[in-house]
């Protein structure tokens, strides 16, 4: 699955989901498995020609790709103006913000989007990333549920090694390590970035 500053579509799952996720993606890593929440909230019109949320999503999702994010946060705004729980248009206002370098913004976002779906991977991935150097103890946290959630996240043990490592755990660390590579053995023991 493709996680880190990737783009989310509520329609797809499975197959499908990796064969798009692939061309959505702006950066990022790859494991096994899609993530998507259960649920993407309201997908039915209300009437005649209007546009579902799914839709709206999409169109985020579109204009993000084109590089028209400002239109594409306008876009994912107005989902959670109809859908203020939208997992998808929450964590896709994080992806934004994560890279426009705001932080703050992106942790709340991906809070959301986690609030909505507690297995939506993707949004603590995101969110372990963010606090990887201001709060180590809370990143390790998010990889073991994201591990504990999908037992092929790869860069999840991966990352997740790197952090074990820097806090002294050489045994925890080599066991997460030798799982992402067991996983995935294109990773290399070059330290995981967050390209």
């Amino acid at each position: 699955m493709n996680h880190e500053r990737n783009f989310m579509n509520p329609r797809i799952g499975g197959a499908a989901a990796a064969l798009l996720a692939a061309t959505l993606v702006l950066s990022g890593c790859t494991d096994s498995t899609q993530d998507a929440p259960d649920s993407a909230g309201p997908s039915a019109t209300s009437s005649a020609g209007a546009i579902s949320v799914d839709d709206l999503v999409q169109l985020g999702i579109a204009s993000a790709n084109a590089g028209e994010t400002d239109q594409a946060k306008a876009t994912f705004e107005n989902v959670l103006a109809l859908d203020p729980g939208n997992a998808f248009a929450n964590y896709n206002l994080g992806v934004l913000a994560q890279q426009n370098g705001d932080a703050d913004a992106a942790m709340g976002y991906y809070d959301k989007a986690i609030e909505t779906d507690p297995a939506f991977t993707s949004a603590m991935y995101n969110k372990a990333i963010l606090l990887e150097d201001a709060d180590q103890d809370a990143a390790v946290a998010l990889y073991r549920q994201i591990v504990s959630l999908d037992d092929q996240a790869a860069t999840a043990y991966y990352r997740l090694s790197s952090l074990l490592e820097a806090q002294g755990d050489a045994a925890g660390a080599a066991e997460a390590r030798e799982r992402a590579l067991a996983i995935d053995p294109t990773l290399t023991d070059a330290p995981a970035s967050d390209e």
